[in-house]
């Protein structure tokens, strides 16, 4: 068996076809060198970053049968000069923000394996759960199907509507009606 040589050197790492050279000036006068680079091992992150898990979340809810319209919510802040301005209208907006055929709003905070919520996050889906919301935490796409497949259990008996609460529709609109 004959031995092909390898453009690998014994890290694994792939080496130059040609070494870098610098001018060396010593005692011989000036002469060239063959410079050694420190080889630079590339880190492989196990977990998955929370964009990707954004992303593939995203595209799942836009998929699925129960979910009407679901879009990527951009929330933060960022510094101009001396001043931080805020990007979002709520604090604690989750990620992924849309609604069910049902009309139920629907948030999905989506968090890297190790993530934790802030405060104001925790605090969102703590009042989004309660006024009647389908929310949760997802770090996989299986967590985003459990939140919708389990929110088909909490549907209540009959839909919420705007005429229980008095109003009609003008050209689509919701309305008040007189005398209510």
């Amino acid at each position: 068996m004959t031995h092909v040589p390898s453009d690998r050197d014994e890290t694994g790492l792939v080496r130059d076809a040609q070494p870098a050279r610098r001018i060396v000036a010593g005692r011989a006068g000036r002469q060239l060198a063959d410079v050694r680079r420190p080889s630079r091992k590339r880190r492989v992150r196990s977990d998955v970053g929370e964009t990707a898990i954004v992303r593939t979340v995203l595209e799942y809810l836009q998929r699925h049968k129960l979910v009407a319209k679901a879009w990527r919510q951009n929330s933060g802040a960022f510094k101009v000069e001396q001043r931080y301005i805020r990007v979002s209208s709520e604090p604690g907006i989750p990620d992924i923000c849309g609604f069910l055929w049902d009309g139920r709003a629907l948030y999905v905070e989506c968090k890297a394996k190790k993530g934790k919520l802030s405060y104001w996050q925790k605090r969102f889906l703590e009042d989004a759960l309660e006024a009647g919301c389908v929310c949760g935490v997802a770090r996989s796409i299986e967590d985003a199907q459990l939140i919708v497949e389990q929110s088909q259990e909490l549907i209540p008996k009959r839909p919420f509507t705007l005429s229980d609460q008095g109003f009609g529709t003008y050209a689509g609109f919701p309305v008040k009606r007189r005398g209510t």
